[in-house]
């Protein structure tokens, strides 16, 4: 007994008294994202196409206090989401298509919509709603919060 307390002891003195440098990484979650043209006008009954961009640059501060540096990293795994509910009515008619348009070096994704106008009598005005995020589990900390875009589109007769 007395020698576990003498040990204890021992253990909590050296924790105590020594300095340990632990090193320190902390994370900073960055995303930007929006219309690349807003607002975008479209002819009735014709194709139309916009562009969505979208870049998330993390920062990482890695090293040993005081001697940290900060260290910027692209997120590779962007997704643009489109919220049909909120963008009732819709200008497109019957489907719409997302795709990747281009990547660039520095992280910069651009997503292209396309869709087929309605048939309008007069100049109608629309709105497309999208959530830019990262395809990752909803508990992982470098998830980054959802941002809104919207994307006002205009359709002429």
């Amino acid at each position: 007994m007395v020698r576990t307390v003498f040990w204890l002891v021992v253990s909590l003195v050296l924790l105590f008294f020594t300095e340990a440098r632990a090193q320190y990484q902390g994370y900073l979650p960055v995303q930007t994202g929006g219309c690349e043209q807003t607002p975008v006008t479209f002819r009735s009954n014709t194709w139309g196409e916009y562009i969505i961009w979208q870049r998330d640059m993390d920062t990482w501060l890695v090293g040993y206090p005081p001697y940290q540096r900060e260290m910027q990293v692209v997120d590779t795994t962007c997704y643009l989401g489109y919220r049909l509910r909120e963008s009732r009515p819709y200008w497109w008619v019957n489907r719409y298509e997302i795709t990747l348009a281009a990547l660039n070096n520095d992280g910069t994704y651009r997503w292209r919509f396309d869709g087929r106008a309605r048939s309008v009598n007069a100049r109608s005005r629309y709105e497309d709603h999208f959530f830019l995020v990262n395809q990752r589990d909803s508990l992982d900390i470098y998830r980054d919060p959802d941002l809104g875009v919207t994307q006002v589109v205009d359709v002429d007769p």
